[in-house]
């Protein structure tokens, strides 16, 4: 389950176009495992704690040298300086699969049976990269990151037992088929019809188009 419940926001983060990004970066941080309390307040702290997280594990390092100079002795960078912070920082996060802890998370959002269907492999298998017996190929952690992806956009929106449903429901965009049946077999994050799942699903949080 999501850790992003936010139920109020503070500056700077009461611009729309900041709010999106701030969550847009929040949940593909927590649909990659990376965010640990759960965050009910969005504001520059919150933030801020999730970066340095990011930053951590090697990802995201600079913005989060950035981020923590602009709030050296508690001030607040200004609204204008948030969007390149952000924008680094999520672009960081794409770029950076880290298939240990997608796998736990989306195991534990999507069940194992329809998470490895999704990802072209045999039960058996991802129980051995869930239990870390075995490496995970890069090719499966493409695709993991692909779905991370897609659970970090779909959270917003829908819960636990919804967001599985949206994977079983046909859809008129993809030819009258399912994002599971699309993503069948040994695709690739790069190849359209998973880009067509992606974007699906990022249009019905606002971060994408339809």
């Amino acid at each position: 389950m999501t850790n992003i419940r936010i139920n109020s926001v503070r500056e700077p983060f009461v611009a729309a176009a900041l709010y999106t990004k701030a969550a847009q970066f929040l949940r593909r941080a927590d649909a990659m495992g990376l965010v640990g309390e759960p965050i009910e307040t969005l504001d520059a702290g919150a933030v801020q704690q999730v970066v340095r997280a990011v930053a951590e594990l090697g990802v995201a390092r600079e913005p989060a040298a950035r981020l923590s100079v602009g709030m050296r002795a508690g001030e607040l960078p200004a609204e204008a300086l948030w969007e390149p912070y952000l924008d680094a920082a999520t672009r960081a996060l794409e770029a950076s699969p880290l298939p240990e802890r997608e796998l736990q998370r989306l195991e534990a959002t999507l069940g194992a049976d329809l998470l490895a269907d999704l990802l072209g492999v045999a039960p058996v298998s991802l129980a051995r990269y869930l239990g870390g017996q075995r490496q995970t190929p890069d090719a499966v952690a493409d695709r993991a990151h692909l779905l991370t992806a897609l659970v970090a956009a779909l959270e917003g929106t829908y819960n636990a037992y919804g967001l599985r449903r949206w994977f079983e429901r046909p859809r008129s965009v993809l030819d009258g088929r399912s994002p599971r049946e699309v993503l069948a077999g040994e695709w690739q994050s790069h190849h359209p019809a998973a880009v067509q799942v992606r974007a699906l699903a990022e249009s019905l949080a606002g971060f994408g188009a339809t």
